[in-house]
């Protein structure tokens, strides 16, 4: 019976309590691509009860890219084990219309809203979308990933 208090008491400390993974170098982009940025803790590090859930994503780049709506940069998050899944229902983008500037460094939030909740060992990535002739995303590029454990 203390085994279950002690699980229960971990749990509510970690529950909601906003875990950032490593800074992660992607480095430069000129056109289309995939860069993995975050694995789920296995099962084996999860505490009982327990996933992890994406919260959010910041890209930086080291100049700013300005919004255009012909020349753009479309950014999608998707696991892509055990199956490929979006966590956006659409794409964030670059674009005057529907999106914004990306601003030197400074941190440009991509916020998931679906399929958050990764399954253990679940790899996420960054899918970089070039549109026409959009300046290219610098050596700099980065990405941080924001989650938290809440219970399933």
């Amino acid at each position: 019976m203390a085994n279950e208090k002690n699980i229960t008491d971990i749990n509510r400390n970690l529950r909601g309590s906003l875990q950032h993974a490593p800074l992660v170098p992607i480095g430069a982009i000129s056109s289309t691509d995939e860069k993995r940025i975050f694995t789920a803790p296995y099962a084996i590090d999860t505490p009982p009860g327990m996933v992890c859930k994406i919260d959010a994503v910041y890209l930086t780049n080291e100049s700013t890219i300005t919004a255009d709506n012909t020349n753009y940069w479309s950014v999608q998050l998707s696991t892509i084990t055990p199956t490929t899944v979006d966590l956006l229902s659409t794409a964030q983008n670059t674009t005057i219309t529907s999106g914004t500037t990306i601003t030197a460094d400074t941190p440009w939030k991509i916020t998931p809203d679906q399929n958050q909740v990764l399954l253990p060992g679940a790899v996420l990535e960054l899918v970089l979308t070039k549109a026409s002739s959009a300046t290219a995303l610098f050596a700099e590029l980065s990405a941080t990933v924001i989650w938290h454990w809440e219970e399933a």
